[in-house]
């Protein structure tokens, strides 16, 4: 089946307007308003030279950067983001239609946490944080070249508690704006038959550190560990399944029980174990 797909390298930018979710009380103070948020992209068509490309209706990559002052200044100051996507169409293929667009990046605020300038600030504790974006978005073709999108989106921020206090910000948004492509659309036939998925079991073993903090604000950092052991089997060209076992220590555990008057006798009681299911899409590299 064939499709018409941008080509090459496109510009875009867009508006985005929204309000920050109020999950905790505390946030009242600053979570308070409607704003909005402006984004650069440059992305990137696939070019069906790629067996991926042809499994997920030739998606797009791209790389956005995000500016936004979270409707109140002075509190929350403003963040800058970059973040990687992908891009992958659902219902129509080609430029045009809907598509699901996921990105993960880094964010930059300037207004953290303080304990005697900025109190209030209980939903970012540092000046990096991680960003998550989903995006449901919409395009249609004005010309060979330009095409308008709109969408809705859902973004995340957060430390991961690595500096406290960290509540996150999760902020739905809709969005307009225009995504230009300097070369012309180009006619690709999409491949349907592909080859048979390899079967065999994949086992991975790893393990995982990293750092936090717990109440008291300001109080020291503590160390998590997770060893992980996940077994995962192709079930056709772009999914995978499995399962694994999760082991976790976290070191902080200890010092919340003393506050609640607990007491442990060694580390290894803090070890908790856990399952999971997995479920994975396999797209290669993204280029």
């Amino acid at each position: 089946m064939a499709g018409t797909f941008p080509q090459g390298i496109g510009l875009g930018a867009r508006v985005q307007y929204g309000f920050i979710i109020r999950h905790h009380l505390d946030m009242d103070p600053y979570a308070n308003k409607r704003f909005t948020a402006f984004e650069l992209e440059l992305t990137k068509q696939s070019s069906g030279n790629k067996t991926w490309h042809h499994a997920f209706a030739f998606p797009e990559v791209g790389l956005s950067y995000l500016y936004s002052a979270l409707g109140n200044n002075l509190i929350l100051g403003d963040v800058h983001a970059v973040y990687p996507w992908v891009r992958f169409p659902l219902l129509k293929e080609g430029g045009c239609g809907l598509a699901i667009r996921i990105g993960f990046g880094a964010s930059y605020f300037n207004s953290p946490f303080e304990r005697l300038s900025n109190y209030k600030n209980l939903s970012i504790g540092s000046n990096i944080n991680a960003l998550i974006q989903f995006d449901l978005e919409s395009r249609l073709r004005l010309s060979e070249h330009l095409f308008l999108k709109s969408g809705f989106s859902f973004t995340h921020f957060s430390n991961g508690v690595m500096k406290s206090p960290n509540y996150g910000i999760n902020i739905p948004m809709v969005s307009a704006g225009v995504i230009y492509f300097p070369k012309p659309l180009y006619r690709a036939e999409r491949i349907r038959n592909f080859p048979l998925a390899d079967r065999n079991i994949e086992m991975r073993i790893s393990l995982n550190v990293g750092m936090k903090e717990i109440e008291p604000i300001l109080g020291p950092q503590y160390t998590a560990y997770c060893l992980s052991a996940d077994f995962v089997k192709p079930v056709s060209i772009k999914s995978r399944l499995g399962g694994g076992l999760d082991v976790f220590l976290d070191t902080s555990e200890e010092d919340n029980l003393a506050q609640k008057g607990d007491t442990i006798g060694n580390l290894v009681s803090l070890v908790k174990p856990g399952i999971k299911g997995l479920y994975e899409l396999d797209m290669d590299r993204l280029r």
